[in-house]
């Protein structure tokens, strides 16, 4: 029987029909069997309700497995995948046939190549990705990957923002996303951008982190990519600033430091801005404080360009592809 607690974790985070109906054809559920979309908990409710009475083989397991690979961060879905996880089977396992790809894929469920998988999941070194950033057609974005790749897997669908994970990388996944932005700007979506890039973790989002301002307030950030880099996240806080309230007195210098919060208070120091979230260790339900370092006695410079003897100051780029989702103060 399903637990009341997994299953209201479960509708959080998958809590669209992309998300959700992305999720059972991962699992390999028949989708002609789901039921239409109404809201999270009642579909999912309904969808459970079928796999207890056997619509799939260790339909709990596989459902929260999944879940879980999707949001490594989550410690409910992990519990959940744990609590059904079948009995180990010591008996030799039949060996699949040598010419099938799609027996070697299905034996290792977190790769969705159809080039056939690494030895083990920790030998995966890379995660080549298509994202879709704009537009409000981001079924039809999921449907049109896999059909170029059938083993494509979703990683997230947040607020302007759905990003997959497919098996084909380099010029091959590239090639992939090409294709699908010609086929969508046919069908009316010119303002869409699809971008493939390859990472070294699963890309997932964050349900929600807090950020406080150089001034302590904090500001709440929901559907946050983990692709998204520590020095964007700062960036989208201190647009909400005018120069003075973020850069401290007149005439001086400051750059942002950002600290992640602990758990028991203390602050751990983020070293390098130009990494991703999750490269820099931030999970989710963080807290980061952006911290201003003056440079003491330094002056503003002026912004007609530089003078003799000066470098010219290149500004980080703007977040342009990563949507960071609602900003609340």
């Amino acid at each position: 029987m399903n637990n009341p607690h997994h299953l209201k974790h479960l509708a959080r985070a998958f809590d669209s029909d992309a998300k959700a109906r992305g999720l059972l054809e991962d699992i390999g559920y028949p989708m002609e069997n789901a039921p239409p979309w109404t809201d999270p908990q009642s579909w999912w409710r309904a969808v459970i309700r079928e796999i207890e009475l056997g619509r799939i083989e260790n339909g709990l397991f596989q459902l929260y497995n999944g879940a879980s690979r999707q949001y490594p961060g989550n410690t409910v879905l992990a519990e959940a995948a744990a609590a059904y996880a079948p009995a180990p089977d010591f008996g030799p396992a039949p060996a699949p046939d040598p010419g099938s790809v799609f027996e070697a894929v299905r034996e290792a469920p977190p790769y969705g190549g159809t080039d056939g998988p690494p030895a083990g999941p920790a030998e995966r070194s890379l995660w080549p990705t298509l994202t879709l950033t704009g537009g409000e057609r981001h079924d039809d974005f999921v449907r049109a990957v896999r059909r170029l790749d059938p083993g494509a897997r979703l990683c997230y669908d947040t607020q302007g923002q759905v990003c997959v994970s497919v098996g084909r990388g380099g010029a091959e996944g590239e090639e992939i996303g090409r294709r699908i932005t010609a086929e969508m700007t046919r069908r009316g979506d010119p303002e869409v951008r699809i971008d493939f890039r390859e990472y070294r973790f699963q890309p997932y989002a964050l349900r929600e982190i807090v950020v406080h301002g150089p001034d302590g307030d904090g500001f709440r950030l929901n559907g946050v990519p983990s692709t998204v880099l520590a020095r964007d996240i700062a960036a989208a806080v201190l647009r909400r600033y005018d120069d003075e309230a973020a850069g401290g007195r007149r005439g001086r210098l400051v750059r942002i430091a950002i600290d992640l919060i602990q758990p028991d208070g203390t602050a751990r120091r983020i070293g390098d801005p130009c990494q991703a979230l999750h490269e820099a260790g931030v999970p989710d339900g963080a807290r980061l404080q952006l911290v201003p370092e003056v440079t003491a006695g330094a002056r503003r410079r002026s912004t007609r360009g530089p003078g003799r003897g000066e470098g010219r100051r290149t500004p980080h780029p703007p977040p342009g592809d990563q949507r960071m989702g609602r900003l609340e103060r």
